[in-house]
């Protein structure tokens, strides 16, 4: 299959209460939810923006805030006439705030408000989660495709899909097709290579040419991402907050391959090794560990997300599959390279077999 020019993006999670990295941050993802939930917060989020360079702003509904706060079992509400409310002690969250928060941020992109399913292996289990969160996740599909056509149709929407497997994906699709769209949000939780893929062929195969996998920036996440961008989607955006939390552990990311360094496991690496990117400014990780902790925090931040970023840009200018990753990879001490390099040869297959848009079978 011929490859296609590729629109393959980072966008930038985590980022508010001053953590945005110190390097031109070029794709952004905020949460109405989080990062919107006061006036107060409002502000910081927009001087943000204004610190950050741009080029692309997806607003998050916060789906994520909405399972804490039934996790905590606090109360909660979806009234539009009410205002956006998020507190140690209820939640108030409707699709009406979604679209005016991407309004006032002036987003590129938004997603629309979901009720995100739990991590369930009882099949059963999962039938009746599913169940029980599409009562809500298809009127708010439809509301907030309603609410961003009459509003703000130049801001594309992301439809969320919170289904465990295919059978139920497709019926979520059927309740809500027919609606006004630019392509779903795929939360891909701890699917396989082959279950995203999956999930991303059915997609195309139903028209979609713009996809957004939530919540994952891991080297195998990545190379499924860069593999379908440039053969069946216009547009494929993956989001994380990895860059950050890695840093909150001191823990270096390595640009070659993803992987990780934690600082304290001093017998676990060179600690000569000198990093050119500019945050790092030709530090060794001996030199880069000794620092106090909020200078070492910063550099790692910085460090850790052009790490992510460049590796996305560099995949997204290749041909990535099953050969190139063998290439790209050769020298990797990961202990997963052979399983990564495994799982894209069986998408490759996959996508051969599959071709004509037909279901796919998943890993669980």
């Amino acid at each position: 299959m011929n490859c296609k020019r590729k629109d393959l993006w980072f966008l930038c999670a985590g980022a508010s209460d001053g953590r945005l990295p110190k390097a031109r941050v070029t794709g952004l993802l905020i949460s109405a939810g989080y990062d919107c939930r006061t006036p107060r917060a409002v502000q910081r989020t927009k001087a943000m923006i204004k610190e950050a360079r741009l080029k692309h702003l997806m607003v998050d509904s916060g789906g994520f805030q909405i399972l804490c706060a039934e996790k905590r079992g606090i109360s909660m509400t979806f009234n539009p006439e009410q205002p956006l409310r998020i507190t140690r002690k209820s939640l108030n969250l409707a699709p009406r705030h979604v679209v005016e928060m991407a309004m006032e941020m002036n987003a590129n992109s938004m997603v629309a408000l979901d009720f995100p399913i739990r991590k369930i292996r009882d099949p059963d289990e999962r039938q009746r989660e599913f169940q029980m969160k599409l009562k809500h996740n298809v009127p708010w599909a439809r509301e907030t495709a309603k609410l961003r056509k009459k509003l703000c149709p130049e801001i594309d929407l992301f439809i969320p899909v919170q289904a465990y497997d295919l059978d139920q994906f497709e019926t979520f699709y059927s309740k809500i097709k027919g609606i006004d769209f630019t392509g779903f949000s795929l939360p891909v939780r701890n699917m396989s290579m082959k279950d995203i893929a999956a999930f991303l062929l059915r997609m195309h195969a139903l028209g979609i040419r713009k996809c957004h996998v939530l919540g994952s920036s891991s080297l195998p996440v990545i190379s499924v991402c860069a593999y379908m961008s440039g053969r069946y989607f216009d547009w494929v955006s993956f989001d994380a907050t990895s860059w950050r939390i890695s840093a909150q552990h001191d823990t270096f990311i390595r640009p070659h391959d993803l992987s990780t360094i934690r600082l304290k496991n001093v017998g676990s690496y060179d600690q000569k090794h000198v990093c050119p990117c500019k945050p790092c400014a030709g530090r060794s990780l001996k030199r880069i560990f000794a620092l106090e902790k909020e200078e070492r925090m910063k550099i790692l931040i910085a460090h850790n997300y052009l790490a992510i970023k460049g590796l996305c840009e560099e995949f997204g200018r290749a041909q990535v599959d099953t050969r190139y990753l063998r290439k790209r990879l050769e020298g990797s001490k990961r202990s997963d390279i052979n399983k990564i390099i495994r799982c894209m040869s069986e998408i490759e297959t996959m996508c051969v077999i599959e071709k004509g848009g037909d279901d796919f079978e998943l890993n669980g």
